[in-house]
């Protein structure tokens, strides 16, 4: 049976924030790729280079694209309304709310996913397995230039559960969110477009200041307007060690312990659990009570994690890289990809597009 051309219904929103290397590097990724969808660029960096480049259109003819200057995002409530209003201009049926620069789509799990939305009315977003990617000699750097190509980049695919799926009512899908392990990696999932554009308002008209309690806000809400698929083909690969600001902040303390101490952390979960008391009768003491034990677990299993000094020396040795990354690191539900398997082509792909990338600027 031959599909239609899906391509038209979908629109993918780049949010940007300096780090121009990796912006050079995706751009390159999507040409090659002859990426069929639409992009909107939302740049609220400093980098006056990177905007006169995305601006020359003839820099990437295989691409339809939008770039839009913002003010410089300053702080996180910046953020959220430079998310709000870009994602505000898509008017495809489809979005991919918000893209990063130093990810890797695959056009074939993106396709796949959109068909499936198509046929299936009953779901309101889509994707495919999310790996992670690691440039293993730069691990502890955060010169951007040191992860932008390389030869030993390691895939991995994260195996957690998935509850989004499942046709609950809110109450049920409150206390399931909240009670959870492992999130389900469906933040870069294709979602049917007015329902996401309500909940990033409702983000600035609540003015969160906090990206933890934004994350579960979004997450929840977009269960709350109905079922997630994910389908079994590789969707997205995300490359880790590229951020310096989450190493800076957790050198000295956890983040539990960043979340528990922010000022703005108080007021913006209370906003939360008023927003999602609304939709079960207003018991309030029900959803305070679940999310009060989830921020308690986390706070735990957060402490119990840093008494494992160990593995910063385990970590240092190269023969035993691996080995720590499948048993000790974040990823340690997750499998080391074979890209020998002939249904990781599109996983291949990626491999030999950072071997050979050399950056444009």
């Amino acid at each position: 049976m031959e599909h239609k051309d899906v391509s038209p219904l979908l629109t993918i929103v780049l949010t940007l924030k300096d780090r121009s290397p990796f912006t050079y590097r995706w751009m390159r990724w999507m040409q090659e790729n002859k990426c069929p969808f639409k992009i909107l660029i939302a740049d609220g960096g400093e980098d006056a280079e990177v905007e006169k480049h995305l601006q020359d259109h003839s820099n990437y003819p295989n691409l339809n694209y939008e770039y839009i200057r913002y003010p410089y995002d300053q702080t996180i409530s910046d953020f959220f309304r430079k998310h709000a209003d870009i994602v505000s201009k898509v008017t495809t049926k489809y979005m991919i709310m918000q893209a990063d620069n130093d990810d890797f789509f695959c056009m074939d799990g993106i396709r796949q996913s959109l068909q499936f939305l198509e046929e299936n009315d009953d779901f309101f977003g889509c994707g495919g397995e999310v790996f992670y990617g690691i440039l293993r000699e730069h691990e502890k750097s955060h010169n951007p230039n040191d992860h932008l190509s390389g030869d030993n980049f390691e895939i991995f695919l994260e195996n957690t559960p998935f509850i989004y799926d499942q046709a609950l009512d809110s109450r049920e899908k409150i206390a399931r969110f909240f009670n959870q392990s492992h999130e389900p990696t469906s933040w870069y999932y294709i979602y049917r477009t007015n329902p996401v554009q309500k909940v990033l308002n409702d983000i600035v008209s609540y003015n969160f200041t906090n990206f933890e309690v934004h994350e579960r806000f979004i997450y929840l809400s977009f269960w709350l307007n109905g079922k997630v698929k994910r389908l079994t083909v590789p969707y997205l690969i995300r490359q880790s060690n590229t951020s310096s600001n989450g190493d800076l902040l957790t050198r000295k303390f956890s983040k539990a312990y960043l979340l528990i101490s922010d000022e703005n952390y108080a007021p913006s979960i209370q906003r939360m659990i008023n927003h999602f008391t609304s939709m079960i009768s207003d018991d309030s003491a029900y959803v305070r009570d679940i999310i009060a034990r989830y921020y308690e677990r986390k706070v735990h299993a957060e402490h119990d994690c840093n008494k494992l000094n160990v593995q910063s020396y385990i970590k240092k040795l190269t023969i035993f890289r691996k080995l720590y990354h499948l048993i000790f690191s974040s990823f340690s539900n997750t499998q080391l990809i074979n890209l020998n398997l002939p249904r990781n082509s599109e996983l291949k792909k990626i491999n030999a597009f950072m071997k050979n990338y050399q950056n444009e600027k």
